[in-house]
């Protein structure tokens, strides 16, 4: 007959496809709306909670580049004169000493980043239920 289809040997209305597509294309454009109104608020929170530890590492590199050289030299000068060390042997102590107060200091920042974006894992495991959804909808969809 005219304005049928047959779909996997079933005689189908054109009009009755059409709602079909139609009602699984409005449900799968909901669910992106909603997937990206829950992103939003994530950033939401994850921004909130990211400010501190960045505030920190920011403050730890600013530390590291401002203060550690006079400090290090300072070091480096009193193992010169007080322990008679040789001044290559001072100024490498003293400059991995430093070094490891900054590599602890954006270790620590790190952490706390990581900590503040876990707040994704609910986007990343809402997008995975939707797009379950969306597959076993098209697949039994199919099988109608």
């Amino acid at each position: 007959m005219v304005g049928q289809a047959s779909i996997n040997g079933k005689r189908t209305g054109a009009r009755q496809v059409s709602r079909n597509l139609s009602g699984l294309a409005h449900d799968v454009i909901t669910l992106a709306e909603l997937q990206a109104q829950l992103v939003a608020c994530d950033l939401r929170e994850g921004k909130a909670q990211a400010i501190g530890p960045i505030v920190v590492i920011v403050a730890g590199l600013l530390l590291a580049l401002g203060t550690m050289p006079v400090l290090l030299l300072g070091l480096g000068w009193l193992l010169v004169n007080h322990a008679e060390w040789t001044e290559s042997a001072a100024f490498l102590t003293a400059g991995g000493a430093g070094l490891a107060v900054a590599g602890l200091l954006a270790w620590f920042g790190w952490k706390k980043l990581k900590a503040a974006l876990s707040t994704f894992t609910r986007s990343q495991q809402e997008f995975a239920r939707n797009v379950d959804w969306v597959k076993s909808a098209l697949k039994w969809g199919a099988r109608r």
